[in-house]
């Protein structure tokens, strides 16, 4: 079986994946102290980076700041919806649950997510 080609703004950090997860459709990063739990359709992977780091690697790609220490691929948002309080969640693939901080709903109202 021959994988897909990997978007070009996704490639170095993929690279950072163990083979069975490098072609595995990406859902969420998760900051974790000095790791990154990275989320996808074959489960979760700890990578020792920076998140500042993760992002980095990853401008270009399709994918959403949520929070400080999430971020997600656009392609794997379901639903964005808001909280009494003024903070929201974005259920994903695979039923993640995050939070969307005030600061970061700009970007998903401008893709229009709400």
């Amino acid at each position: 079986v021959i994988a897909p080609p990997l978007p070009e703004a996704e490639a170095a950090f993929r690279r950072r994946l163990s083979a069975k997860r490098r072609a595995a459709r990406l859902i969420a990063i998760e900051a974790d102290d000095h790791y990154l739990k990275v989320h996808t359709d074959e489960g979760v992977e700890l990578v020792t980076m920076r998140f500042a780091d993760a992002l980095a690697e990853l401008k270009g790609a399709h994918g959403f700041r949520l929070h400080r220490s999430w971020w997600a691929a656009g392609d794997a948002i379901e639903a964005v919806r808001w909280r009494r309080g003024g903070t929201g969640e974005a259920l994903l693939a695979g039923g993640l649950t995050v939070p969307v901080s005030r600061s970061q709903a700009p970007a998903l109202k401008a893709a229009g997510w709400f």
